[in-house]
């Protein structure tokens, strides 16, 4: 039983801390290719921010409390850090439901403009 929770507690800190260092590898990166003048679409600039503020946000809200909770520290928020958690979290769902929007709307004009330019 030991082992296993060992195990879980690597786990669960190596996936948040490879997927926020990740995110924020890709907002910077995007970032510096806006300010340095190399043109993107705008859509595809929004979608990225999108999508690397939106992971990390996930990743702090729900890994690190999990994270923390496996390393046996249940109680370690107060009521205002964890109305806070909870708060982004819930922001969190909000704009990934957004950015879905985004992407299928995207997907969906560019699919009928390559069916009305075949017609």
């Amino acid at each position: 039983l030991s082992f296993f929770n060992n195990v879980l507690r690597v786990f669960f800190l190596s996936q948040t801390g490879v997927g926020a260092l990740g995110n924020s590898f890709i907002l910077v990166l995007y970032t510096i290719t806006f300010f340095t003048g190399h043109r993107l679409r705008p859509i595809d600039l929004i979608i990225t921010h999108l999508l690397a503020f939106v992971n990390d946000l996930v990743l702090l809200s729900k890994g690190i409390p999990q994270t923390m909770a496996a390393f046996g520290l249940n109680n370690f928020l107060d009521d205002v850090g964890c109305k806070l958690v909870f708060y982004l979290h819930r922001v969190a769902q909000g704009w990934t439901k957004i950015q879905l929007v985004i992407v299928t709307e995207n997907k969906m004009k560019q699919d009928s403009l390559i069916k009305s330019s075949f017609l």
